[in-house]
């Protein structure tokens, strides 16, 4: 039996519980935490209540870029509702990150990806991390290449069509106590094998935009 997503096939030796209890599978992971230069990867629910989970894990005070997505935006209303406020970091007129917004923010965790959401416009998390000490949290569905960020999250549904998961990648040994129960062996590799696939277009697709062709 085989399992075909968006032109890749996964065979029956790849199903859940043959992957977990495999030399494959630690390799697998193995690959994927060092393309990305992570000792960590676990998977989450890519949603609201999975972004406002990873946030009590994370354990800290909280900024988010409003050019996030909308998970970490309606999880950061939540997690200021119920559990403490979060500093929102506003858009320029032109769509783009507010960096004086960013400047000295004393927060331990800043949620900000190296492109807005809606006007793709790009964000240097090299000029975030010289404006702040907050780790930065950054979704890299959309730019693999944001290895600066302290936590990477990767949207399995943008990647492979695999809809409501996701994947962090991390150093942090102690956040590894509480994310470390959850791995869909079966997301990390329709993940993987999506992102070697595309990772020349995507390579190309960049560079064309900031040499502005």
């Amino acid at each position: 039996m085989q399992l075909k997503v968006q032109n890749m096939t996964i065979d029956k030796s790849y199903s859940l519980e043959s992957l977990k209890n495999s030399d494959e599978f630690e390799l697998l992971l193995n690959d994927f935490k060092s393309e990305f230069g992570f000792k960590n990867l676990n998977t989450f629910t890519f949603a609201n209540e999975g972004f406002l989970s990873m946030m009590l894990d994370l354990n800290g005070s909280i900024a988010i870029s409003l050019g996030e997505n909308e998970e970490i935006i309606q999880a950061g209303k939540l997690y200021e509702k119920y559990v403490n406020k979060v500093v929102w970091i506003g858009l320029t007129n032109e769509g783009k990150l507010n960096y004086d917004e960013c400047k000295n923010i004393n927060v331990d965790f800043f949620f900000v990806s190296s492109f807005i959401t809606d006007t793709f416009a790009k964000t240097s998390l090299e000029k975030v991390k010289e404006l702040t000490s907050a780790k930065i949290v950054a979704n890299c569905s959309a730019y693999k290449y944001a290895k600066i960020a302290d936590i990477i999250l990767i949207d399995a549904y943008k990647l492979c069509g695999y809809k409501g998961c996701g994947i962090v990648l991390y150093n942090d040994d102690e956040l590894y106590e509480k994310f470390g129960n959850e791995s869909d062996a079966l997301v990390i590799k329709l993940v993987y094998e999506a992102l070697k696939s595309q990772i020349y277009k995507q390579r190309i697709f960049y560079e064309d935009i900031e040499l502005g062709v």
